[in-house]
């Protein structure tokens, strides 16, 4: 006879397949003597350090150091600059859209890393969790 959890229809030995969307904390400082101060990394904190550091990688490959053949990344780096500008361009205006260009660059490298690290089987998306998206939502709202 098998033992069933209540709560799920799963067996003991099987995750849910909601286990990937769990914030765990990974590693937890206390310090006392600044008043009660906790400071933590959590799996999505880390998978955000993964990404930003992936990120400042892409672009330092993608810099040519003055060469005047281009490598791949550098190619890669122009096509999705290429990309963005012709986005920014056709939705917003052509002279107010350059004032944007760089926020919406840097939030669209963002986004795609983390969309690309959340396909890796068995990795975590942190950009599934609401806190995040409505994060980064509130600060384009505001900004």
């Amino acid at each position: 006879m098998q033992n069933y959890n209540i709560v799920s229809q799963y067996p003991e030995w099987l995750n849910s397949p909601l286990d990937q969307f769990v914030i765990r904390n990974l590693f937890s400082f206390k310090a006392d003597l600044l008043g009660n101060l906790q400071i933590s990394l959590t799996n999505i904190g880390l998978y955000l350090i993964i990404a930003t550091c992936i990120i400042f990688a892409l672009y330092i490959l993608g810099s040519n150091y003055n060469i005047t053949t281009p490598n791949s990344w550098s190619l890669s780096q122009e096509s999705i600059y290429s990309t963005v500008y012709s986005i920014v361009i056709n939705q917003i205006n052509a002279n107010k859209g350059q004032m944007f260009f760089p926020f919406i660059t840097a939030l669209f490298m963002f986004i795609l890393i983390n969309n690309l690290i959340g396909m890796v089987p068995y990795s975590f998306a942190p950009t599934s969790h609401f806190i995040l998206t409505f994060s980064i939502s509130f600060t384009v709202v505001i900004g």
